[in-house]
């Protein structure tokens, strides 16, 4: 009996026409995107190998890759010339994270540092100065300087008008939190989705790319965020999901395709949105978009019919957790082999869904 096929691929109006007219060609694309999410990041690892192969290692350019919170880690494993070896030194650490069972934002933005530097490595800072294959661009939320794990109330009430301002208007959370992106090379003139919040732009130095990756994954009252990053305003910077969850891609001109290898058919714009269904997007909306998912039927199948996600800390002990988190890793293998099915078939566009 034939499997169902456990990759959704969306495609807006241009997007499809293009892919019909000339295959999966590398070059199609100028944005690649990657969304924040913490662990749920596990079941794209090894589709984001097979991405690898098949599309940014056979570019003529590199790609500029946007990317907040894990969306940061993932590119800074792409980006390095053995992607896999790079991915693979980060994933074996952070399935096996242990902590005391209330660990403080200190003890966890250590070891959030650690595995980091597990990531980089020898080759890994090299390779996002010089745009081996990547042009990298890292979102942060910058706050006022007294919004910091030194007064953790003043985080809380900060967080808590930036949630009532967004519950009202997106617009609002603009008078909380400051889009600033580290960016490798030139300052960026693509057609990025980014509009509002005042969005800064700060050069990268290399020694200024872990706290810049750090501080992107950097969740109130979980980890301690970063200040004093080289370059940057004065402040302190948080988590860019806060501000890009998913990414607002209305907002995108560009000339080429945008690709959004994720791990959900929605999209999301800011992390206060999760709750707000009238927020989110439907991918086939957005006309140059091109979004690889795993299905809804693939993930019932995963143990506990889910991706995995930060509750797990709290739902299971770490052995289990652990276990659960490898075999999700692990059977990501039938994702990149479905893509490179997709990315080989003589039919561009037959597992393609396209706009209504």
């Amino acid at each position: 009996m034939t499997q169902p096929f456990p990759l959704d691929i969306y495609a807006g109006p241009t997007a499809f026409k293009r892919l019909q007219e000339r295959g999966w060609d590398s070059n199609l694309f100028d944005l690649l995107l990657g969304a924040s999410g913490g662990p749920k990041w596990l079941v794209l690892c090894q589709l984001d190998m097979a991405l690898n192969e098949t599309l940014l290692e056979k570019r003529s350019r590199p790609l500029t890759a946007l990317g907040s919170s894990i969306g940061c880690w993932r590119h800074a494993y792409l980006a390095q010339p053995d992607a896999a070896a790079a991915m693979q030194a980060f994933l074996d650490p952070y399935i096996h994270q242990t902590y005391d069972k209330k660990p403080t934002t200190a003890e966890i933005s250590q070891v959030t540092r650690d595995m980091l530097s597990d990531l980089l490595g020898q080759q890994g800072k090299q390779a996002i100065m010089e745009e081996y294959k990547l042009k990298t661009r890292i979102v942060t939320a910058r706050a006022p300087a007294i919004v910091n794990p030194k007064h953790p109330v003043r985080v809380g009430r900060h967080m808590l008008a930036a949630a009532m301002g967004n519950a009202l208007s997106r617009g609002r959370l603009q008078k909380h939190f400051q889009r600033v992106v580290f960016h490798s090379g030139d300052t960026p003139i693509e057609a990025l989705p980014l509009t509002g919040f005042d969005t800064h732009w700060v050069p990268l130095i290399e020694d200024a790319i872990a706290p810049a990756i750090h501080a992107s994954s950097s969740i109130p009252a979980v980890l301690v965020g970063e200040s004093a990053i080289h370059g940057a305003p004065q402040g302190h910077y948080w988590d860019g999901g806060i501000i890009d969850y998913h990414f607002d891609l209305r907002d995108y001109h560009g000339d080429g395709l945008v690709l959004y290898p994720h791990f959900t058919n929605q999209i999301t714009p800011g992390w206060f949105d999760k709750m707000r269904k009238a927020r989110k997007l439907d991918p086939r909306s957005i006309d140059k978009l091109v979004l690889v998912a795993p299905s809804q039927r693939y993930i019932s199948k995963l143990p506990h019919s889910k991706i995995p996600d930060r509750s797990d800390f709290r739902r299971f002990d770490q052995p289990m957790r652990q276990r659960y988190w490898k075999t999700v890793a692990e059977r990501g293998e039938m994702l990149a082999d479905a893509w490179l099915r997709v990315a080989n078939d003589p039919n561009p566009v037959r597992y393609v869904e396209r706009s209504l």
